[in-house]
């Protein structure tokens, strides 16, 4: 087990939290429904998990928590943004992180996760999953959202690494 400390960003069903601490951004699974809010400030037990693009905490306890205001979002220029510049350090900075944007919708469906809408960028596409009952905008609308950023990947070679550092 690790021990994480950082602010609540988003709380999601299944007791999915997401947790900013400085740059770096997560989620956390919650080993069992404790009540989490945006802007908490928490510290938390659980075991690493490598899943998706970025690592994350499974089977997690709340040690402590401390109500806070809830963060502001990370402004982000452009879907094209979400997926890095060519040659990019740091491509999926934001996997994790709660972002604002503004997009246009390309087009939006229907399926048993909710409704979806495909957002345009310059060269990119994103998904954007809407809360339950929610109406989609028709296609060409333009639309600022502001949502978790996850990132998956189907680019050959884009793989996170995991590396264990020692404290004396």
């Amino acid at each position: 087990r690790v021990r994480v400390g950082g602010v609540v960003t988003a709380v999601f069903e299944g007791n999915v939290v997401f947790l900013e601490q400085g740059p770096t951004a997560f989620s956390i699974r919650l080993g069992r429904p404790t009540p989490l809010t945006p802007g908490d400030r928490v510290d938390l037990a659980g075991f690493p998990s490598m899943e998706r693009f970025s690592a994350s905490l499974v089977d997690a306890t709340v040690l402590r928590r401390e109500s806070g205001e809830p963060p502001a979002p990370h402004e982000v220029d452009s879907i094209d943004e979400l997926y890095g510049k060519p040659g990019d350090q740091r491509p999926g900075r934001h996997d994790g992180q709660l972002v604002r944007l503004t997009a246009v919708v390309r087009e939006a469906f229907r399926s048993e996760e909710g409704v979806t809408l495909l957002l345009q960028g310059d060269k990119r596409t994103a998904n954007a999953r809407l809360p339950e009952g929610a109406e989609p905008p028709p296609a060409g609308s333009r639309v600022r959202l502001t949502a978790v950023c996850q990132v998956e990947t189907a680019v050959a070679g884009a793989s996170f690494q995991s590396r264990r550092s020692e404290e004396h």
